[in-house]
């Protein structure tokens, strides 16, 4: 790839957002934030963003990933 074609694709990227798996991690996001919405004690102050959700890949191992968003996961759904 040339450097004019990856600037391209920056630039794609910028204005029309993300798009492969990165756009699927948003859409999965997007889902579970309104599953936790619909969920959630309406008398709650707890505000989710979609960003709660986005799975964090700056562990070490997978597994540290995973042990996170499940304490996220169950913090948020009041355990």
């Amino acid at each position: 790839m040339t450097a004019a074609e990856e600037q391209s694709w920056k630039w794609f990227r910028r204005i029309y957002g993300p798009f492969g798996e990165e756009r699927a991690d948003w859409r999965m996001a997007n889902i579970l934030k309104m599953i936790a919405d619909v969920n959630k004690d309406p008398n709650s102050s707890v505000h989710f963003k979609i960003t709660d959700f986005l799975l964090k890949f700056k562990s070490n191992t997978p597994e540290d990933d995973l042990d996170k968003l499940t304490k996220t996961v169950m913090k948020l759904a009041g355990y």
